[in-house]
């Protein structure tokens, strides 16, 4: 194969146009599991990264598991919109060949390993303020996939980039290629070395749990994501790799294990608090059971050891303009220009990632504040403005106490509305009307479970379906909510069970389902945000069951390589 800037064109793409939509530019980077382009969408004139997976295992059937996990995973990614997620745009297969393929989106930035070495080299520490602008919106992120029940697997420096966007830095959580909707265990680890990536397991041995090395110790799960951003927390406060793993792969399976091993954030970072070292001790717990729960419960002991408020961590600085790249044929005049790729000896960075090390200089770090030139004090304008401000929250404060206390006397002298007849089947008056933009249960007006129903009397709680994302192509947000409407009172029975397995149960519920192209439902993922606990087990198994029943309309198109189209209810319980 021909050389090419970041790697080899394995496939021969350069050049060439994927769906008559993509047009393949130059190669990216290549690894173990597949190779990247960067090209250009040419409807939208956008850059986009071509991710191309390679055939993995010995036999035909084996390549053929391989990539309709590629593409299955691929689709389940369409439902995880947050701006701290590379973004999924399009997935499909090249007939020539037979290669699945994602389209992501072409970021330009420096992932967090290339920073964490360029700041080792004159010794720039992050500071209390760029960790909260650094890990908030990447916790916010795996928080996001985790309540979802999407579990990343592979995460470590890596795999988070910090890409600029309209002046501001963004961190980007990349490579999900190695997420599960369901949460199972991986394989036993090899005998490669500890930087490469092992096999079918897919994860990284330096950043893995002790349940990814042998399943003995249990399934992977939101804690695997966790113990893998605790190390990384630490890695990044101490500029470096923070365990002693010299002796090779199995030291670094051992050095997993064993709690004495872990890092010492106090010696080296005395400038932080020590309540985040006591976090990360926590979260890198070689049992599960004793981690955080998931990367919302890592989330909120992180801001509370570091002091900032939910939703007002800084954003950092943003990092240093790439250098425009040549100009080359591939580009015309009227195309924008991608930025630049570095020296061809610089190693390739996922999904399209161009901007090199940054340099220190008399600009300072990458990261840092920058320079503020004095100004006339502004004290007065500050005390007189802060006055008006005051008065006007207590005001506001006033009239809101009037407002909930009018109310809750209302309530209290209301009539108690009659229960509706216990075993009166649900009449078209209960159902939601069809301009609601969701399906909510109350009290007052509850749907009533159908003759024969075992469901137990007494307050039912609410549950409300929020929304419906990832199903398009195949099904229409309105094929997802009609059927959900449909059997709204099976899911009110579900939601029974599990406040009477766990009273005062409530909170979001995430449910994947998997519809076959006749709309068969072959899979259902639940997870609720209070994980393992008898009112989630009972909820979610009840679910589970019920929906594995539903039917949806046959997909609209071809499904390809996917055995399934899956897409994700947001549910929200509210207990009785």
């Amino acid at each position: 194969m021909a050389g090419v800037a970041g790697g080899r064109d394995t496939f021969g793409l350069v050049g060439t146009t994927i769906d008559g939509k993509f047009r393949v530019d130059r190669v990216i980077g290549e690894g173990g599991y597949g190779v990247v382009y960067a090209g250009t969408h040419l409807m939208l004139g956008e850059n986009v990264a071509i991710k191309c997976l390679k055939p993995l295992g010995s036999t035909p059937g084996d390549r053929e598991q391989g990539a309709k996990a590629f593409l299955r995973e691929a689709r389940i990614l369409f439902g995880l919109g947050h701006p701290a997620i590379v973004r999924l745009y399009d997935v499909g297969v090249i007939e020539a060949g037979q290669v699945p393929y994602v389209v992501l989106e072409l970021l330009s930035g420096i992932t967090l390993d290339v920073e964490i070495r360029a700041r080792a080299e004159t010794r720039r520490h992050f500071g209390r303020e760029e960790l909260v602008g650094l890990f908030g919106p990447i916790l916010e992120a795996v928080a996001f996939a985790h309540e979802r029940g999407i579990v990343h697997r592979d995460l470590k420096p890596s795999n988070l980039m910090l890409v600029t966007e309209a002046g501001r830095l963004q961190p980007k959580v990349l490579d999900f290629g190695t997420a599960r909707a369901d949460v199972v265990a991986t394989g036993r680890a090899g005998a490669p070395a500890p930087e490469a990536s092992l096999g079918k397991t897919g994860f990284t041995p330096l950043y893995a749990s002790p349940e990814q090395w042998d399943v003995s110790y249990g399934a992977t799960g939101p804690r695997t994501d966790v113990f893998a951003l605790g190390l990384t927390i630490a890695e990044v406060c101490l500029l470096g790799y923070p365990m002693d793993v010299a002796g090779g792969i199995l030291a670094v399976f051992k050095a997993s294990l064993d709690e004495s091993s872990r890092p010492v954030l106090g010696n080296a970072r005395p400038d932080l608090p020590p309540e985040l070292e006591r976090v990360v001790l926590r979260a890198m717990r070689a049992r599960a059971g004793e981690r955080y729960a998931d990367a919302r419960e890592l989330l909120n002991a992180f801001r509370a050891a570091l002091k900032a408020a939910p939703g007002t961590a800084p954003m950092m600085p943003p990092l240093a303009p790439s250098q425009p790249p040549p100009h080359s044929p591939s580009h015309s005049p009227s195309q924008p220009h991608a930025p630049s790729y570095g020296p061809p000896h610089a190693a390739p960075l996922p999904y399209g990632s161009t901007t090199q090390p940054h340099t220190f200089g008399a600009q300072g770090p990458p990261l840092g504040p920058p320079p503020v030139p004095p100004r006339k004090s502004a004290l007065p304008w500050v005390l007189g403005i802060g006055g008006v401000v005051l008065l006007v929250l207590v005001l506001g404060i006033g009239l809101v106490v009037a407002v909930v206390l009018r109310v809750a006397s209302s309530v209290a002298t209301a009539p108690e509305a009659p229960a509706p007849p216990a075993l009166a089947p649900a009449s078209p008056a209960a159902t939601v009307a069809p301009t609601s933009p969701a399906v909510a249960a109350t009290p007052a007006a509850q749907p009533v479970p159908p003759p024969g129903s075992t469901v137990a009397a007494g307050p039912a709680p609410r549950i409300i379906l929020g929304s419906a994302i990832g199903m398009a192509p195949f099904w229409t947000q309105a094929d997802a909510m009609d059927v959900a409407r449909t059997h709204h009172n099976e899911m009110i029975g579900c939601a029974r069970e599990g406040v009477a397995a766990q009273r005062g149960l409530e909170g979001p519920i995430s449910i994947t389902v998997h519809p076959d192209k006749n709309g068969v439902v072959g899979t259902v993922q639940c997870s609720m945000r209070v994980h393992n606990t008898p009112g989630e087990t009972a909820l979610c198994g009840c679910v589970q069951g019920a929906m594995g029943k539903w039917r949806f309309p046959p997909a609209r198109g071809k499904l390809g390589f996917l055995d399934a189209g899956p897409f994700i209810y947001d549910y929200k319980l509210f207990s009785p």
